[in-house]
């Protein structure tokens, strides 16, 4: 359900990593932060993708990451800080719909 009548006003922010550890330190450091409420991360994936002119495989986390539109910004620039990859995958796709009580803990989460 949409809270308060705003559309989009949730998003979740998606990340790839190649190593658990720093998939871990960057989901407790934007939980900290209080620019996600959450962050899942699920792995193993195998990602493909051309990189630099070459075909390059290689095992991923993903970090799916629940925020507010509003915080994007800043939780793009947290992640950008923190991110060890050169070019690190950051993709926010809107919330069209979700359950009150959630999308409401989610606010009481974050700053």
């Amino acid at each position: 359900m949409d809270i308060d009548g705003e559309d989009e006003r949730y998003i979740q922010v998606f990340t790839t990593i190649d190593d658990r550890e720093e998939a871990d330190k960057i989901a407790e450091s934007v939980v900290e932060q209080e620019v996600a409420a959450c962050v899942q991360i699920v792995g193993t994936i195998e990602s493909t993708y051309e990189w630099k002119g070459e075909l390059t495989k290689s095992d991923e986390w993903l970090c799916i990451l629940k925020s507010r539109k509003t915080s994007y910004e800043e939780l793009e620039e947290v992640l950008l800080e923190e991110h060890p990859y050169e070019n690190p995958e950051i993709l926010a796709i809107p919330v069209v719909e979700g359950s009150p009580d959630y999308l409401r803990w989610i606010d009481d989460q974050m700053k």
